[in-house]
């Protein structure tokens, strides 16, 4: 059937404008920048790019309001230009709304597949489907039209939101209340106990019970192999509109804000309190019974010791501005120079690597 220019500017009337070319035009597909497929729509957000597709048989180009007023000094073709403030979020809308991707095919056929186990007292929302081999425990509530995929296991006293995707093979605790249109993909475990143990006098370590809820809000993104620890006694909290990438741990009695940022790697200790829209680069790690505050970027590798009360940019170990650790780091590849050049002047001066004169005397 394809996508037709009519169908996105009657969808999107206030996220893109249509600037020139066939508005008859009709994509079959989206495609990247780097592999311009035929009669697709693609996505480009700078001018040397906007070149290429040009020259390419794709259907239909959106590219950036400032690239998109030089379409009409050249030849489109059958081709259809549309413009837009934002490139990324325009190919996150149109892509989600008109070329929705089937993730979970597991229990297509049956809401509810026969090997699944569902316990007593459970409420189920319109439209939920649970896949083959899942479990799920007593007293869960699911919300409308969640998706629940194989071989995942809720525990009793869970709860979920409408529109929730939990993918095969995850775990989620009795402890956990989700909120609506959450996504936790395969391999994750969620609401866990903490790493939390007790000395006594022998060196022997007691483990500590852990009593708190983790509570995700609404539209949380969590990816594979995934960690989130709950509260030891009180609950903590996933903000709205977080995402969490793939391979990050979140010890217990974190809190982290909404609309935050975690890319793959991400450490945090326990007892963080993390602000709103705050981002992390890959592998970054923050030590714990820290507080950061809103609007708070931190590049990779960062480690986070101390308390960070100012908005901004952040890098590097021990923590400094993202300028003064770029700095930083393009320094140490000078560092064998400096030595050499410093290991001569002592030589010169007649002094030891202590900085004492070699024959005694005193400086």
């Amino acid at each position: 059937m394809g996508v037709s220019c009519a169908q996105i500017q009657s969808q999107f009337p206030d996220l893109l404008q249509f600037v020139a070319g066939n508005k008859e035009a009709v994509a079959q597909l989206p495609s990247s920048v780097e592999s311009l497929l035929p009669n697709s729509v693609v996505f480009v957000p700078k001018a040397d790019s906007f070149v290429r597709a040009l020259e390419s048989h794709v259907a239909i180009i959106v590219t950036h309001e400032s690239v998109a007023e030089h379409a009409t000094s050249h030849s489109l073709g059958d081709k259809a230009v549309f413009s837009t403030k934002n490139v990324y979020f325009t190919l996150s809308q149109v892509c989600s709304k008109l070329f929705p991707v089937l993730t979970d095919t597991t229990s297509a056929g049956s809401d509810i597949h026969p090997s699944a186990v569902i316990g007593k007292h459970v409420t189920l929302g319109e439209g939920v489907t649970v896949g083959p081999h899942s479990v799920i425990g007593d007293h869960v509530v699911i919300g409308t039209h969640s998706r629940i995929g194989a071989n995942t296991t809720i525990e009793s006293g869970a709860i979920l939101g409408a529109w929730c995707h939990i993918h095969s093979n995850v775990y989620v605790s009795g402890y956990v209340t989700a909120g609506d249109r959450c996504e936790i993909k395969p391999q994750s475990a969620i609401g866990t106990e903490g790493f939390g143990f007790a000395p006594d006098s022998k060196g022997l370590h007691h483990r500590i019970p852990h009593y708190g809820r983790l509570i995700l809000g609404d539209d949380v993104s969590i990816g594979s192999n995934v960690n989130i620890d709950r509260g030891t006694f009180d609950s903590v909290k996933v903000g709205s509109g977080t995402k969490i990438d793939n391979h990050c741990h979140i010890a217990h009695n974190n809190n982290l804000g909404e609309n935050c940022l975690l890319t793959a790697g991400f450490i945090s200790a326990g007892s963080t309190n993390i602000g709103d829209r705050c981002a992390f680069g890959g592998r970054s790690s923050v030590n714990g019974h820290i507080n950061i505050t809103n609007d708070c970027v931190f590049s990779y590798p960062t480690t986070v010791h101390n308390d960070v009360n100012k908005p901004g940019q952040y890098g590097g170990f021990p923590l400094m501005s993202r300028v003064e650790s770029i700095k930083t780091y393009a320094a140490f590849s000078h560092l064998p120079k400096i030595k050499r050049t410093v290991s001569r002047i002592a030589k010169h001066l007649g002094l030891d690597e202590d900085g004492q004169n070699i024959a005694g005397d005193s400086q």
